[in-house]
């Protein structure tokens, strides 16, 4: 499946490569599974940045020892720039699992936007979880504020993911998620509106 151009099998295949202690074959498919993306992926390759990419991170980012004091203390919005700082700064090997763990500890504690990212590493097998929890999380980071949402919700609706399907309620957040930019299933918000329109 990864060879076939899958993103999700070559995301992991990578980690399952990673785990094995195959460094070389990790990244190579984590780089497939980056460039492969689409828009509204989380799969970034400055999850192994290089030690020049960290170091360029850290200079956009001078303030991370204040940032992680204030994560272990269980600041939200720190947790969540705690766990940025794994996905984009840190060269460890262990660092998506880091980036994984403090964004879940964001996400519990009540971060907007971690919440709805959540949702969506929950929905691509990316972090532990059910579709009803993928479901809470988005329904959570929208009432919160974190209108991007409603793209996550949309897809909820639609499929029956974690909730009762209903396509009126998928149609409303596509709309919305439309309007803000975000990709979304163009092709179930076009159905839908011409079945509304044929009525």
């Amino acid at each position: 499946a990864a060879e076939n151009g899958l993103p999700n099998a070559q995301y992991i295949f990578a980690e399952k490569c990673l785990e094995h202690d195959d460094l070389k074959n990790g990244i190579y498919w984590m780089k497939k599974a980056a460039n492969s993306r689409k828009r509204d992926w989380v799969i970034n390759e400055g999850y192994f940045a290089d030690r020049k990419k960290a170091r360029e991170w850290y200079k956009k980012n001078k303030d991370i020892l204040e940032i992680k004091k204030k994560a272990f203390s269980g600041d939200p919005k720190s947790l969540y720039d705690y766990s940025e700082f794994f996905m984009h700064g840190s060269h460890k090997r262990d660092a998506l699992h880091l980036a994984h763990e403090w964004h879940t500890k964001a996400a519990k504690a009540g971060y907007p936007k971690a919440m709805g990212e959540e949702g969506s590493f929950i929905i691509h097998g990316w972090a532990p979880g059910t579709l009803k929890d993928a479901f809470e999380y988005y329904a959570k980071a929208y009432e919160n504020g974190y209108k991007m949402a409603s793209w996550g919700l949309g897809d909820c609706y639609y499929y029956g993911w974690g909730t009762e399907r209903s396509l009126e309620k998928a149609r409303y957040y596509y709309k919305i998620a439309k309007r803000l930019g975000v990709g979304i299933n163009m092709k179930a918000l076009k159905k839908m509106t011409d079945e509304e329109n044929s009525k």
